[in-house]
């Protein structure tokens, strides 16, 4: 059944900011919930380092690309993500250490970063975060699997990216943007099957009991 009015409200630029502005904040507010774990427990077990270092550097990248492209939702998206991001990073930090390779890493990602305001093809650069944050994705549950648990890894924070992705891949179609249609699949099947192993391994206290 043909419905103008709905195809005039999703093809309505206000429709798209304010769905994908209450997205995020709901995405945030699920982030930080995983950051109070991390700090409440005091650990950063099973939760994998080089899947937020990376992030934090996609955030960054985004505020950047959203300035280079003059888009508002990237901007705010990438500021409220990476507040919270990098208070789950402290938090891995202080409680796990970073490894030698780790820092490495995020030395790599300061430099790359550095480059993006200063080089052309703004674009390329974005697309190179994204797929290097679309593999790191997939450290984590290489990580749960190693280490047999859930650890503090929170639920809430694979299934709001399942979800969020689902309606950021929608966004990115509407605005016909090559970037985030290429990566954005990539980002659904890492949550997806990310979420998959959260199910199947048990809890930190049920592997507490079982010893």
């Amino acid at each position: 059944m043909y419905i103008p009015y709905l195809e005039a409200l999703f093809d309505s630029k206000l429709f798209w900011e304010i769905t994908i502005t209450l997205i995020s904040i709901l995405e945030v507010g699920v982030v930080f919930s995983q950051a109070v774990m991390v700090w409440r427990n005091k650990s950063g077990e099973s939760l994998s380092t080089r899947w937020f270092l990376f992030f934090v550097a996609l955030c960054t990248s985004t505020i950047i690309y959203g300035i280079v492209k003059r888009n508002p939702i990237f901007i705010i998206n990438g500021a409220l993500f990476l507040s919270v991001r990098c208070a789950v990073l402290f938090g891995l930090y202080k409680f796990k250490g970073f490894t030698r390779e780790e820092w490495g890493i995020a030395a790599c990602l300061l430099i790359l970063l550095a480059s993006i305001v200063f080089l052309p093809y703004p674009e390329e650069y974005y697309f190179a975060f994204c797929m290097a944050s679309v593999t790191s994705l997939y450290l984590q549950p290489i990580e749960m699997i190693t280490t047999k648990s859930r650890g503090v890894v929170d639920i809430k924070l694979l299934a709001i990216g399942v979800v969020g992705n689902i309606v950021w891949l929608l966004y990115a179609n509407h605005m016909q943007d090559p970037v985030l249609i290429s990566v954005l699949p990539l980002f659904l099947l890492g949550y997806t099957i990310t979420t998959f192993c959260y199910v199947f391994l048990p809890s930190k206290k049920l592997l507490e009991a079982r010893t």
